[in-house]
Formats: C-alpha cells, sequence, structure tokens
C-alpha cells in the first residue's frame, strides 16, 4: 500500500513539474472534452458512449498494466520515466503496456462488432 501512495505522490509531483514548464499532463477528466462540438449530437452521444466503454476497460485492466498505460497516455510519460516511478525495467514497462493494449483489444472485440452490425 505505501509503495503504491508513494508512486502515486512522484507521478503527481512528475505532473506539477510539467505543468509549470507549460506542458499538459493530466488525465482526462470527463469525456466531454474528447467530444467534436461541431459534430451531430447523436454522433456526440457515440462518442461519449464509447469513450465511457474505454474507461469502464481500462479500469478492468490489472493495477500494474492500467497504471504503466494511463501514465503513458494520459500522463505523457516516457517509458523510461515510467519505469523509474514504477520501480521496473524499461522492457518490463513496455510489456506491461503491450499487454494492456492487447486486452482492451480483446475485451472491447464484442463492442465493436455491434457497433459495425
Amino acid at each position: 500500500v505505501f509503495i503504491c501512495i508513494e508512486r502515486h505522490l512522484r507521478l503527481d509531483h512528475k505532473r506539477a513539474c510539467r505543468v509549470r514548464d507549460g506542458k499538459t499532463a493530466g488525465l482526462i477528466e470527463s469525456a466531454d472534452s474528447l467530444t467534436d462540438p461541431s459534430a451531430q449530437p447523436d454522433a456526440q452521444v457515440v462518442q461519449s458512449e464509447r469513450l465511457a466503454l474505454l474507461n469502464m476497460l481500462v479500469a478492468k485492466l490489472p493495477e500494474d498494466q492500467r497504471e504503466a498505460l494511463l501514465m503513458r497516455i494520459s500522463g505523457d510519460l516516457r517509458t523510461r520515466e515510467i519505469a523509474q516511478l514504477m520501480d521496473r525495467s524499461e522492457a518490463a514497462v513496455k510489456m506491461l503496456i503491450h499487454r494492456a493494449v492487447l486486452a482492451l483489444r480483446a475485451s472491447s472485440a464484442p463492442y465493436t462488432e455491434e457497433i459495425h452490425l
């Protein structure tokens, strides 16, 4: 538990440093920030539903995979930085991210087939 707390504190510090440097590194706070405001209302609803589904699937990932993936995508951190924060090798972090992507692809397949019907 303390290791996880320490890791989150280090990540928060890293994000704060990036914000001070003028870079954005925060997590996406709502699906509304990603929907296209110029799109038709029905398209906006579909986008919001897809993002909600993605959030649900990401939440189901094992903690280490989810954490590595979110730091890479939402935290905009490099593999080296993630490895330092997670106390793992760069190769281990790359494998965590790879496995997370494979798991998301597999778990989203039934939903994407429904969308294309």
